[in-house]
């Protein structure tokens, strides 16, 4: 639960059911039983907020073996024509053996790879740091790690394609 759901709990909540509790007693209402309830209804669904909020805003934790693979264009982010030709056309690999490799499509059909070492860190956000030796379009600047919850994607800004978001296999 966040710190502000408890604190709403301790300072409302608490004295709320004591003198409901103490009135109950005094007076034996059947009132006091709805309110009762409505009050720990609340009380409860607060908690569960708080539990699904925190829950939801946890980024996934990234090691090394979640890492390593292959990664393409995740169409979902510009479904159109243009993300389906550089899906087609720019990849790049994690290997186990520190290193990176770029692969580019051109149009005549020929593959081009360009290979960086990756040095690691030891935690997130930035579990690894590409050592680029290339002036190739995208490889100029580092990839982003974006982190959700449910998994993560790097983003390489390009000058001529903007951004490209890169998603594992």
């Amino acid at each position: 639960m966040s710190f502000g759901a408890n604190l709403f709990a301790v300072l409302v909540l608490l004295p709320v059911f004591v003198i409901v509790i103490i009135y109950y007693t005094i007076t034996s209402d059947k009132k006091i039983i709805k309110i009762l309830a409505i009050a720990g209804t609340i009380g409860v669904t607060m908690a569960c907020m708080g539990l699904i909020k925190s829950f939801l805003n946890t980024p996934i934790k990234l090691t090394k073996a979640k890492i390593i693979g292959e990664y393409r264009i995740d169409t979902h982010f510009y479904s159109l024509k243009n993300a389906k030709w550089q899906y087609d056309h720019f990849w790049f690999k994690i290997i186990p053996a520190d290193s990176i490799y770029f692969y580019v499509l051109d149009g005549k059909g020929r593959i081009t790879k360009y290979v960086n070492k990756i040095s690691w860190s030891d935690g997130p956000p930035f579990l690894w740091n590409t050592h680029v030796n290339s002036d190739f379009n995208y490889l100029k600047f580092p990839g982003n790690l974006h982190r959700g919850h449910a998994g993560f994607y790097y983003v390489y800004s390009s000058e001529k394609y903007g951004n490209m978001f890169f998603r594992k296999n």
